[in-house]
């Protein structure tokens, strides 16, 4: 029967104190042994997914902040159309949009 090859990753075991990983070995890297979890490219990948998903979100969120941000100036600009005496879409698009506005405050 062949023994089974532990992991050779480090986890921290308390504070300023590691030990081995108690985990078989499942891959072999560079020379040393990894189990699934301290793999270091499946562990990329992980970290990978996890930077993808928080930046996409992050992206959303800015994107909400740059339209919250421009809304006020968008408004007045809208209100000064809307002053104006000329009647076109245009005209109609920032009354319409006045109104949304003013029924989200």
């Amino acid at each position: 029967m062949s023994a089974k090859i532990g992991c050779d990753a480090r986890v921290s075991d308390g504070m300023f104190r590691s030990r081995a990983c108690t985990r078989a070995a499942s891959v072999v890297r560079d020379g040393s042994h990894y189990c699934k979890q301290h793999d270091p490219v499946a562990k990329e990948a992980r970290r990978d997914a996890t930077q993808s998903a928080w930046r996409a979100e992050w992206n959303v969120k800015m994107a909400r902040r740059r339209i919250e941000m421009a809304a006020p100036d968008l408004l007045a600009a809208c209100e000064l159309v809307a002053a104006s005496s000329m009647r076109n879409e245009a005209y109609d698009a920032c009354i319409a949009a006045i109104a949304k506005a003013k029924a989200a405050k």
